[in-house]
C-alpha cells in the first residue's frame, strides 16, 4: 500500500518545486500513516445485518435434527454392544441394504454436524 501512496505522490508531485514536492510526500506519508486507523473506524461503523435470512432457521432445524439423530444413533449402538455385557437383552438393530442403520444415521449426523 505505501509503494502505491508513494508512487501517486511521485506522480502528483512531477513538476513542481522542491518546497512543494516534499509538501505533497509529507502530505502522503500523513496520509498513509492515518490510514490503519481511518479503515478500523470505517469497518466498526459499517451496520450489519443483525437477521439472517429465512432459510437460515429451516437450516438450524435441520442441522438440529441431524445432530440427535446421530447421537441416539450413536447410543443405540453403544447400548447394543453393552448391553449383553451386563446380562441385558441385545436391542435390536435395524438395517437397510447397506448395514445398520443406526451406522448410517451417525456417519450422516456426523457431516451434517460438521458442516456446522
Amino acid at each position: 500500500m505505501s509503494m502505491a501512496v508513494r508512487s501517486f505522490a511521485d506522480d502528483a508531485d512531477a513538476g513542481l518545486g522542491a518546497p512543494w514536492q516534499a509538501a505533497v510526500r509529507t502530505a502522503a506519508e500523513e496520509a498513509l500513516n492515518a490510514l490503519p486507523g481511518t479503515l478500523d473506524l470505517a469497518i466498526a461503523r459499517t451496520s450489519l445485518p443483525a437477521r439472517g435470512s429465512w432459510w437460515w432457521v429451516l437450516v438450524g432445524i435441520i442441522q438440529w435434527v441431524g445432530s440427535v439423530a446421530g447421537l441416539a444413533g450413536a447410543l443405540w449402538l453403544v447400548g447394543a454392544a453393552l448391553l449383553p455385557t451386563f446380562g441385558f437383552p441385545s436391542l435390536l438393530i435395524p438395517t437397510v441394504e447397506t448395514g445398520p442403520l443406526d451406522r448410517a444415521r451417525a456417519v450422516a449426523a456426523a457431516l451434517v454436524v460438521a458442516r456446522r
